[in-house]
């Protein structure tokens, strides 16, 4: 499976790639914005932000329209693993967010994501540190009734050798 949605940050990255940090203790902003239809089911992917090589997460923030006229829709955010099919274990910034449910802000709220990213980097799924990384979203329970919506937010990251 892959990416079944995409915003323009991931699908233009070649053209406008994100900025890479070059000096100790700076954060960069990698804003986001993905449109979805009403057809979003479990196990979905969306591609949310570029993660530049040696570079690791310090949070996200997003913001969701409301993408379920129901009450069940969960999602959780991570790095996408090499296949493109799921998310690396142990890379969740986003856990288990029902944002999605009735529209709102969700933020990083996995200790491990933002702050053990050794552990997720020593995944064998994962893209390796000097390689290009996505910042995804996984449907993981499906909307009762899915709605057309979208998803905007902001990543930040800082270089990976401040320390991983």
């Amino acid at each position: 499976m892959a990416l079944d949605y995409s915003s323009d940050a991931v699908t233009n990255r070649r053209t406008r790639p994100p900025a890479t940090p070059h000096s100790a203790g700076e954060v960069y902003v990698c804003p986001f914005d993905v449109t979805l239809d009403d057809a979003v089911a479990a196990n979905d992917l969306i591609g949310l932000a570029p993660l530049p090589p040696y570079c690791v997460p310090v949070t996200i923030e997003l913001m969701a329209t409301d993408l379920d006229s129901g009450t069940a829709m969960l999602i959780d955010v991570g790095i996408l693993n090499d296949d493109e099919d799921d998310l690396v274990a142990t890379s969740n910034l986003i856990d288990g967010s029902d944002v999605c449910q009735a529209g709102g802000t969700a933020r990083s709220d996995d200790y491990e994501g933002a702050y053990e990213p050794a552990t997720w980097l020593a995944e064998s799924d994962c893209p390796a540190e000097h390689e290009e990384k996505i910042v995804a979203a996984k449907v993981m329970t499906a909307a009762t009734t899915a709605v057309a919506g979208a998803i905007r937010g902001s990543l930040l990251y800082r270089a990976a050798h401040n320390g991983i």
